[in-house]
């Protein structure tokens, strides 16, 4: 479900996703929802994945606000997640939405019907069609891949408080194994012109070495609590910067490893990470992580 609160805290409106989205399929699945603020246009954007009963289609459904009040109208779309329609089965995953003045920006980590990764998807989205309602024409990216030649996954748009001269999305090289070690960030630019295809572009960041976290154990015989591997959270991008954080593997000499925040603050100008820190604790486990930047 989804819900409108003012800034007092008080409910507006609260509405499940069959609701919103009950026109464009019959009893899809619907997961991984994304919220976000589209501030050139004044308005709200929701996306979620969706996937048929028999596992054989999916989508991307996009519900646009048709205004600044989400309590009022909503556009919505079924958009089919597949990059190419010969290529039946896969689902999508690890939803990732951004905006910013030339497009809408779509991520996703596709799986085939037998849970297996296929490969991480970028839909970019012309918004010029967004504020009539009509059909949505974009382009796709598959088979996305780092500068070593592996697979990108996790690939997340950067949620933008400034104007760029082109979208930013960054992912983390991938550890190999569960106690694989991987360094350095992914950075890609979406660079749209008018009347010519986006043209996305990459380069690799170096940071520290990081592994996957544990998982944390609350007790002695208790059912463990999954912290996730080291894929980013959606970056923020302001006053020249790129913000984001994962989930990594902390030790303080111990036998016992623990999960930790680990932090980045990119130029993506230069391609450099400026700082880096990491949120650990001896005692506890640190997960799951968001950011916020002052805008």
């Amino acid at each position: 479900a989804w819900a409108v609160f003012d800034k007092s805290g008080r409910q507006l409106l609260r509405r499940t996703f069959e609701d919103l989205f009950e026109n464009l399929a019959e009893h899809p699945l619907l997961y991984r929802p994304r919220v976000v603020y589209d501030a050139h246009r004044g308005g709200w954007l929701i996306g979620i994945c969706a996937v048929s009963l028999d596992l054989k289609q999916s989508w991307f459904f996009l519900a646009a606000s048709a205004g600044p009040d989400p309590t009022g109208d909503w556009w919505i779309w079924a958009l089919d997640a597949r990059s190419d329609a010969s290529m039946g089965g896969f689902r999508p995953d690890a939803l990732g939405l951004a905006v910013d003045a030339a497009g809408i920006y779509l991520t996703a980590n596709m799986f085939t019907a037998h849970g297996e990764f296929a490969y991480a998807q970028l839909r970019v989205l012309a918004r010029k069609d967004l504020g009539s309602g009509g059909v949505l024409h974009g382009w796709d990216f598959w088979q996305i891949r780092n500068p070593d030649g592996t697979p990108a996954f996790g690939l997340q748009p950067a949620f933008h408080l400034r104007s760029t001269d082109g979208q930013y999305l960054l992912n983390a090289m991938t550890p190999g194994g569960s106690d694989g070690e991987a360094q350095g960030l992914v950075l890609w630019q979406v660079v749209t012109r008018v009347r010519q295809a986006p043209q996305l572009a990459r380069k690799l960041i170096t940071t520290l070495p990081y592994r996957i976290p544990p998982n944390f154990q609350p007790a002695k015989g208790a059912e463990g609590i999954e912290t996730g591997d080291a894929r980013l959270c959606q970056p923020i991008y302001g006053h020249g910067r790129l913000w984001v954080a994962q989930t990594v593997r902390a030790n303080w000499g111990e036998s016992r490893n623990r999960a930790a925040i680990r932090w980045f603050e990119v130029n993506p100008k230069t391609g450099f990470a400026i700082q880096c820190g990491t949120y650990v604790s001896p005692v506890d486990h640190y997960f799951c992580p968001a950011l916020a930047v002052d805008p």
